[in-house]
């Protein structure tokens, strides 16, 4: 699972959540999308799990990640595997 900030110092997370899509080894991850923009489902390009605007109460947060992650554990889809520093993400 993938907890994602679109406003990141060197990569916007739209450009991240794109690479990482187009990742045959990161594309099953599921990706939770947090932005302060209230607009950011509606501005949604790309598929995430869920889309949460900030701030975020932490028990919504907590529960989110708790649904996303029981229903990754459903699927039967297998992950590749990923080695250490492959991802780039420059």
């Amino acid at each position: 699972m993938v907890i994602l900030d679109l406003l990141m110092p060197h990569m916007n997370g739209w450009t991240f959540l794109e690479r990482m899509r187009n990742d045959r080894r990161l594309c099953h991850l599921p990706v939770v999308v947090m932005s302060a923009s209230p607009r950011i489902e509606s501005e949604a390009r790309l598929p995430a799990v869920r889309y949460l605007a900030k701030p975020i109460c932490l028990a919504t947060l907590l529960d989110v990640l708790e649904r996303v992650y029981t229903q990754a554990r459903r699927s039967t889809r297998p992950a590749p595997a990923l080695q250490e520093g492959t991802f780039n993400a420059a």
